[in-house]
């Protein structure tokens, strides 16, 4: 598992191609989620594009994951 927490201001892709990335605070760049990864937590993102395997792992705490535009690609799975 990853954390990323405060305003992150690079504005490049973020890939996450396995284990899990918590971000509880916010991202100025995409993020793209692909097959047995999974991205959360509480934090913001611009573009959040789940792929075919990949997981958005929304929970059911206060908390919430924003993102400017969500993608769930067909055979992607959210996780309460």
């Amino acid at each position: 598992m990853l954390g990323l927490s405060g305003d992150n201001t690079y504005t490049g892709l973020t890939t996450v191609e396995a284990g899990f990335l918590v971000n509880s605070g916010s991202l100025a760049g995409d993020v793209t989620v692909f097959d047995g990864a999974t991205y959360g937590g509480s934090g913001s993102a611009q573009n959040l594009i789940i792929n075919s395997g990949g997981v958005l792992a929304v929970g059911d705490g206060i908390g919430t994951t924003t993102a400017a535009s969500l993608t769930l690609n067909s055979g992607s799975i959210m996780e309460f």
